[in-house]
């Protein structure tokens, strides 16, 4: 299966805050309280169930004194992402796409999943 750019940066993030962790011999509650953050969103963030914020990434950056690689994991990520919600832009059909319904039709489908929406799948 082919991923997106967004779905790469976001999962290069996942995988940079986890590998400076446990790196530094952190546990993900540990990480949070030096972070200041609850450790259950210290979690869902390395397991891409949710988006990080700029605070985060600021804060992990600076407490697991990364040397800038999660920041600019980070910038990679949020610009692929702010680039997809530009109005106008549409991202490509996937395969097998739906088709487009009327105007003012209604429709039960539900907005595709963000990155962050589920953990990714094994290799």
């Amino acid at each position: 299966m082919t991923t997106s750019p967004l779905e790469r940066a976001a999962d290069s993030f996942a995988a940079e805050l986890a590998r400076h962790r446990t790196g530094r011999g952190l546990t993900k509650k540990q990480l949070a309280t030096l972070m200041g953050f609850d450790p259950s969103y210290v979690s869902h963030v390395e397991g891409r169930r949710h988006r990080p914020t700029e605070d985060f990434a600021r804060r992990a950056e600076a407490v697991l004194d990364a040397g800038g690689v999660i920041w600019q994991c980070f910038r990679e990520y949020d610009q692929l992402r702010q680039a997809r919600a530009v109005p106008g832009q549409r991202e490509p059909t996937p395969p097998g796409g739906g088709s487009r319904r009327a105007p003012g039709s209604s429709s039960n489908r539900r907005p595709p999943p963000s990155p962050w929406s589920t953990a990714p799948t094994g290799a």
